[in-house]
């Protein structure tokens, strides 16, 4: 038993109530992005405010609190309850310093920007977005000072996304992360010779089996696991039996709709592998972001750009397409592992990739900063991407609008994503020694005991642990690039 002391077990039990208003409010958050018909986006973003009020009445009840305050004085506790109490304590913290009109504010206000977001995009409007955004950021910054006056604002919202990390320990990974970057000879690997198959069209029912027949070895459970379609790909947790997961099928490029499903589904096995002791307890879904992005960056570009994925799939893959037909796995995977610089970030090769989170995490930092403002911002962004990659987006939708994070009031969510990629090598280093895995030949027990390994010594426990913690208790060292650099040097250079 996780949880063995009384008063723990009575906090749990009311703590249930909260769990399943969380429950619903990702129920009907999944279904906004999926099945939704446009027009019902002003109800839904009333129900989505009157659920986080409902929530916060929850957490502040009297009753409840004077349980967590009994809790609060044990002091013999395991790490289970530990944990599950510091983080109860800290979304607690948060309630109460953040006023009912805030929250119900702006639950209406991300209840709409994601369809607003959905329709600019398709437009090329960023016009039309940009109020909205205007208000997401200004109450980002209004969120932060009431939940901490004298902090720097950035470091306040991340910490919502990486318990106890800050911008200065960002600033410090991401100063490693250039200084690697600009040696690596990035115009030599983008003229190295491979057959693009970018614009190249598939067969849309080819696509979807393809999708379906990579989860089944993948190691998902149709029973739990449920794959749909969105403008963004997104996955979402409703139990560890209950595993939602999106793609999308744009017109050309096979990979543009196959590494989306890859990474979805590192989320989602993530979340299906957790003990169930810890299913509606402050544990589960939660977890640390850049923990979770590792989990979708290893199967995304490890495992599923590999040599013995490519093999195992050859014949699918040349089904997309006829031109497809005389390709052998060097073709595709040289193609899928291709460098170069682009400007849509999640179809970026793993290298020029952490350019793409550098720049939202600069435009971030100076638009929280009121250095820039919305306004501003398309042609911050424009210049970054000249900076950095020496490119620059023709329009709005390859630009500024491609990604859906913000419209989710999701700032500062975007460096988990490359913390989360310098993770995945520390796995891929860890896991090797420990199983000697080979990727050039894989199959469905490869898989079982790659899965095995990620169960045992990271999903079960959820969010127990943070980035730091996660990366000191399974790698024997501190969470550094120095990994992922080594596996760049290995792969690419």
């Amino acid at each position: 038993m996780k949880f063995d002391n009384p008063t723990i077990k009575l906090l749990l039990d009311n703590y249930r109530p909260v769990w399943s208003l969380m429950y619903a409010n990702h129920l009907i958050n999944w279904d906004t992005e999926t099945y939704m018909p446009s027009k019902g986006v002003n109800s839904r973003s009333k129900v989505l405010a009157d659920l986080n009020l409902a929530i916060q009445r929850q957490l502040l009840d009297k009753e409840f609190l004077s349980i967590l305050k009994q809790a609060n004085e044990i002091s013999d506790l395991n790490i289970y309850e530990q944990k599950s109490l510091y983080y109860l304590n800290k979304s607690i913290d948060q309630y109460l310093k953040l006023p009912a009109q805030f929250i119900s504010e702006w639950s209406e206000l991300i209840g709409v920007t994601s369809v607003v977001w959905a329709e600019a995009r398709k437009k090329n409007d960023y016009d039309l977005f940009e109020p909205y955004l205007a208000k997401i950021f200004q109450m980002t910054r209004k969120k932060a000072e009431y939940l901490n006056p004298s902090a720097n604002v950035y470091d306040v919202i991340f910490d919502t996304y990486e318990d106890g990390m800050d911008s200065e320990e960002l600033d410090k990974y991401f100063s490693q992360l250039k200084s690697y970057l600009n040696k690596v000879p990035i115009k030599k690997l983008a003229n190295k010779n491979y057959i693009d198959l970018e614009k190249e069209p598939y067969s849309l029912k080819k696509m979807q089996e393809l999708n379906n027949k990579v989860l089944d070895f993948l190691g998902h459970d149709p029973l739990r696991f449920r794959l749909d379609v969105s403008a963004h790909p997104f996955s979402l947790f409703l139990s560890p039996h209950d595993l939602r997961i999106t793609t999308r099928y744009p017109k050309s490029g096979f990979n543009t709709s196959l590494m989306p499903t890859v990474h979805e589904f590192g989320h989602a096995l993530f979340a299906s592998n957790v003990d169930e002791e810890l299913e509606a307890t402050p544990l589960w879904p939660d977890t640390s972001y850049a923990l979770h992005e590792s989990q979708s960056r290893f199967w995304e570009n490890i495992l599923g750009r590999s040599r013995g994925f490519i093999k195992y799939f050859i014949k699918d893959l040349r089904s997309l397409n006829p031109k497809f037909k005389d390709l052998d796995v060097e073709d595709f995977y040289d193609f899928l592992n291709h460098v170069k610089p682009s400007l849509i970030r999640v179809e970026a090769d793993e290298i020029t990739y952490h350019y793409h989170i550098l720049i939202r995490y600069e435009i971030e930092r100076a638009l929280l900063d009121g250095e820039i403002d919305t306004k501003e911002a398309p042609n911050y962004w424009n210049k970054a991407y000249e900076k950095y990659l020496g490119i620059t987006p023709a329009n709005y939708a390859e630009g500024i609008l491609q990604d859906i994070h913000w419209s989710f009031g999701s700032i500062g969510y975007f460096p988990t994503y490359s913390l989360g990629s310098t993770l995945a090598a520390m796995w891929d280093d860890k896991l090797r020694k420990d199983l000697n895995i080979d990727y050039d030949q894989l199959d469905e027990k490869e898989i079982a005991r790659i899965n095995g390994w990620f169960r045992d010594n990271i999903h079960q426990y959820a969010g127990m642990y943070s980035l730091e913690e996660s990366s000191l208790r399974v790698c024997k060292e501190e969470f550094s690039p120095k990994k992922w650099q080594s596996y760049i040097n290995k792969k690419y250079l």
